[in-house]
């Protein structure tokens, strides 16, 4: 192998990792317009894909479904120093009683984090999986119906992960995660409906 060959294969080898670098850049990003795009197709929101950070695409989607408010969105989360990409469903809805909760996952780390503030809801299905928190425990047990504890539970099927919570008139579930696969999406939809009937049942009984 002469010279010159020598330094078109030397190049090349180090070249093909950057090439497949930006080729799964590409594919993710647009993966994560396409999901994105499908809450136009389905519920009829408004996206704006123009906001970028680092390498990745943060899509903003908006728009009312059940006559609820919608934003999702993708944003750069610092915790610890630490900054990671993020997801958020945030549903606007009636709080009178100005309500607060926490719900996330039961896990070792959570419970250390949350777990001291918990209470139980009297259902050990549900209470071996999340976590509460609430200020007011009678109201939040009422607001856990049969309906909406199955659903944060089938949530767990589809990998819930984050942190449910409710502060004055704003409902918004956050995962440090974009969406960036149809499990991402699928999860991202079911937690959509989750969040608008916990906004319905909120409404229904002021």
């Amino acid at each position: 192998m002469n010279n010159t060959s020598t330094i078109i294969f030397v190049v090349f080898i180090l070249i093909i990792p950057w090439l497949m670098v930006l080729f799964y850049l590409f594919i993710v990003n647009r993966n994560i317009v396409k999901s994105y795009k499908s809450f136009t197709d389905k519920y009829g929101f408004e996206v704006d894909v123009s906001k970028k950070s680092g390498f990745f695409k943060h899509p903003v989607s908006r728009g009312n479904y059940r006559n609820i408010p919608v934003t999702i969105g993708s944003f750069i989360k610092e915790e610890s120093r630490k900054k990671s990409a993020a997801t958020y469903i945030e549903v606007e809805c009636i709080n009178p009683e100005e309500i607060n909760f926490i719900i996330v996952k039961k896990t070792n780390a959570n419970s250390i984090m949350y777990g001291g503030r918990a209470f139980t809801i009297n259902d050990s299905e549900f209470d071996d999986k999340f976590i509460v928190n609430s200020n007011d425990m009678n109201r939040m047990i009422e607001l856990l119906n049969f309906s909406i504890k199955y659903k944060l539970l089938q949530s767990l099927n589809v990998g819930f992960k984050g942190e449910l919570t409710l502060k004055g008139n704003k409902l918004k579930y956050v995962e440090k995660e974009l969406i960036k696969s149809s499990v991402n999406l699928l999860r991202i939809e079911i937690l959509l409906h989750l969040l608008c009937e916990i906004s319905d049942e909120l409404k229904e009984n002021i």
